[in-house]
């Protein structure tokens, strides 16, 4: 008896490996829960392009915004688990938005991270009068002028990273808030608001009116496409490192040959020169791993982003 378990369990592997090599056998959809033309959709189809000519198969993109991402991010939770509907999201739809959002129906824990794509780093970034010519300068204004700074606030997101900073600097300033990157970035140029901290795209697209200028990153290394700006940590903050990130999951229950297969696919297009290229020139930071590596990354935002909510009290939607 005892042999033919194990004949059994033998046959049952290699047909679960079998699957995964074969897998995918019909097109697999990538749902992006954010409207067409934005970072997270260009990003998908760049991808979505080099999967589909890697299997002969294609990778539809299937864009579901609404709800700062839980619509499309639930949508992907309650697929079925066969690999055929995937997810891309960052970290504001999938470790976040359950955070601060109430009856959000899902947790990163219905997923099975398959790899990181990418990690982005904040730019902080001041309108040109502030009388601060790098990070370290800037400190010691906020700090001489407590509660009489505004910044320039573009979402839930912003407001963490900022309270973060707030936290580790030790300095007060007052939130103004805007809809979003880009109104966060006039308001600036506008004299509005004396800084923000925000995506490199935004950023660097106001810095080219000579209005505001960018001081530092707040990734741990300089960033590869932003190689001439300084890190927080490098400038006097070393405590400051935050971010956000995109990377691919499937629903909880997903073969692992099939999320194996998968990470295996995404970091072979992670590794093309054209499409490194790209990602970089807009500010993006290649980072493909593995998906313990990703799951890892997933778990400790959450515990970060919950201990700071919890130690600085903080409040959403009221």
């Amino acid at each position: 008896m005892r042999f033919h378990r194990l004949v059994a369990a033998s046959l049952l592997a290699l047909a679960g490996l079998a699957h995964g090599q074969a897998f995918p056998e019909k097109p697999v959809r990538l749902i992006v829960p954010s409207s067409p033309g934005g970072g997270l959709d260009v990003l998908s189809r760049l991808m979505a392009a080099k999967l589909s000519g890697y299997w002969g198969q294609q990778m539809i993109v299937d864009n579901r915004p609404g709800a700062a991402m839980a619509i499309g991010t639930a949508a992907a939770a309650k697929a079925p688990a066969d690999g055929y509907t995937v997810l891309f999201v960052n970290d504001g739809g999938l470790v976040i938005n359950p955070l601060i959002t109430r009856d959000t129906p899902y947790t990163y824990r219905d997923f099975a991270p398959i790899g990181l794509w990418v990690a982005v780093p904040l730019i902080i970034t001041v309108n040109d009068a502030v009388p601060a010519r790098n990070f370290p300068e800037f400190l010691g204004y906020l700090r001489a002028n407590p509660g009489k700074v505004n910044f320039a606030l573009a979402d839930d997101n912003s407001r963490l990273a900022s309270e973060l900073f707030k936290s580790v600097a030790n300095v007060d300033y007052v939130h103004v808030p805007y809809k979003g990157a880009a109104p966060t970035m006039n308001a600036l140029m506008a004299g509005e608001a004396q800084f923000a901290i925000t995506e490199p795209v935004a950023s660097v697209n106001a810095a080219k009116s000579g209005k505001v200028r960018m001081l530092a990153v707040t990734s741990a290394q300089r960033s590869k496409g932003l190689p001439q700006l300084p890190t927080a940590v490098e400038s006097g903050l070393p405590a400051y490192v935050t971010g956000t990130w995109g990377g691919m999951l499937a629903p909880a229950g997903t073969p692992a040959a099939i999320v194996t297969k998968l990470n295996a696919d995404a970091r072979r297009a992670l590794a093309e020169p054209d499409l490194v290229e790209k990602l970089q020139s807009i500010g993006l930071e290649v980072r493909p791993g593995s998906s313990e590596e990703f799951a890892q990354v997933i778990r400790a935002d959450a515990d970060k982003w919950a201990k700071l909510i919890k130690d600085r009290n903080l409040k959403f939607g009221e």
